[in-house]
């Protein structure tokens, strides 16, 4: 079973949208905790044609500045 995973990340320039499909069991585990060895590993089995990147460049930015 699969669900739709959305999530949005706010930053200095924009509010950014994203959209994949999970597998379910891999948001649960029994005892409600993932160890950090076996997350890695897990986040390390994603193939690398599910990764995407992106370069922004000429981004204008002030760590003083508030949103």
């Amino acid at each position: 079973m699969f669900v739709c995973l959305q999530v949005a990340v706010k930053n200095n320039i924009d509010v950014f949208y994203l959209s994949t499909q999970v597998p379910l069991h891999v948001l649960f585990t029994e005892d409600g905790e993932m160890d950090k060895k076996v997350f890695l590993a897990t986040w390390k089995d994603i193939p690398s044609q599910n990764e995407v990147q992106y370069t922004i460049n000429n981004v204008q930015h002030n760590a003083g500045r508030q949103l």
